[in-house]
């Protein structure tokens, strides 16, 4: 019988500043070594392969839809070219243990248990060794283990070490991406520029022209009401 695994891959908005690994290369990544290393994929939530979204089927598998579609418009996503996947994806922060997909795979693990979660690397399961400590032990008091599909740590002290180096490093250099953020938005605000880490205020549109930003009247939000 197959060792079974979950895949679990991570994006958040703060790391998209910097040129970091996207929903669809890490879903490849994972999906190549677990047909490798001979896992038989599990779980209760499906994503596609080409956009990284989270899908869901009403007649199981036979069509699907995305379950976000403004983000699937977004990211100019077909349904007609979705390729599904078991996988388990967040669009969330990794410096905190709760999030909606990791949530979901933890009860699934209560629920039916599992060999093993294959997120990418270490940045993929966390941003804080606090919470990458946390949600290891968590997954290792069910016998779960956790795979990183590139990056390799013997069960040793050299190996913990090592992956404690990564996980340290991992924690420092979203700080970094952060502290860089915050300087950005810090000048743009001081040039001028609109920033908005949220939607525009009702009754106002965000107009982008050649990286400058603005907010003009929304006439027909005023019309409406």
């Amino acid at each position: 019988m197959a060792k079974t695994a979950a895949i679990y891959a991570r994006v958040s908005k703060d790391e998209q500043v910097e040129d970091t690994y996207g929903l669809p290369e890490q879903l490849a990544v994972c999906y190549a070594y677990a047909k490798q290393q001979g896992y038989a994929l599990v779980g209760d939530a499906w994503a596609d392969m080409s956009s990284g979204l989270e899908i869901v089927s009403d007649d199981d598998g036979q069509t699907w839809r995305f379950v976000d579609p403004i983000k699937a418009q977004k990211a100019r996503a077909q349904v007609e070219e979705i390729c599904p996947i078991r996988a388990y994806v967040d669009d969330f922060t990794g410096k905190r243990a709760g999030r909606p997909a990791m949530d979901a795979l933890r009860e699934y693990v209560e629920r039916a248990g599992l060999g093993a979660i294959i997120p990418r690397d270490t940045q993929r399961l966390a941003r804080k060794r606090a919470v990458a400590t946390y949600l290891k032990d968590w997954f290792r008091r069910y016998g779960v283990a956790i795979d990183y599909a590139t990056q390799d740590f013997a069960d040793d002290a050299a190996g913990n070490a090592q992956e404690a180096m990564h996980e340290v490093f991992d924690e420092w250099q979203a700080e970094e991406i952060r502290e860089k953020s915050i300087r950005g938005r810090r000048r743009k605000a001081m040039s001028g520029e609109v920033v908005l880490s949220i939607n525009p205020p009702y009754g106002y549109r965000l107009v982008n022209e050649k990286k400058a930003a603005r907010l003009e009247i929304d006439e027909g939000a005023r019309r409406a009401s």
